[in-house]
């Protein structure tokens, strides 16, 4: 489910980065008709046609900052994209948490998690929404969660 939803994000920014392009070529400036007369006073259908300058830097700015937050976002220098797109590695261990009337019903007491390996939490609630989160002993936060029924 999770490649179907990043061929979808994938072909997202392949389309705005085509209409980007495409408006970029629409809008190019006219190329510029050479003129017999040249004591011929210009009307205003004689203006240049196409894009201005600042709205041309404009266009550029954003086309950078589309395609410089997608390579950020998509990196493999982000542990959850590494995770999620760069790598298949199958977790060591699954480790399932319920949680029920405002109780974490573990599996067991405590859990030992293999140091750089990957593990899987899955953590279901049927009632209301929890906040799950994993700890090292010095209390620094590895990761949390919304557990959402």
């Amino acid at each position: 489910m999770q490649y179907i939803f990043e061929i979808f994000y994938l072909a997202l920014i392949a389309v705005i980065i085509s209409f980007i392009i495409f408006f970029y070529i629409l809008s190019r400036k006219a190329p510029k008709k050479h003129d017999t007369d040249l004591n011929r006073e210009s009307t205003g259908a004689d203006r240049k046609q196409g894009m201005h300058r600042n709205e041309r830097n404009w266009l550029y700015f954003l086309l950078a900052v589309v395609l410089l937050g997608n390579l950020v976002t998509l990196s493999p220098l982000i542990p959850s994209a590494n995770y999620g797109l760069w790598t298949q590695s199958t977790p060591v261990i699954t480790i399932t948490i319920q949680v029920e009337n405002y109780h974490f019903i573990m599996p067991q007491q405590p859990i030992t998690v293999p140091l750089g390996k990957v593990v899987e939490f899955v953590v279901v609630s049927h009632d209301v929404t929890y906040g799950f989160g994993v700890f090292r002993k010095d209390g620094t936060m590895v990761f949390q969660m919304q557990v959402v029924p």
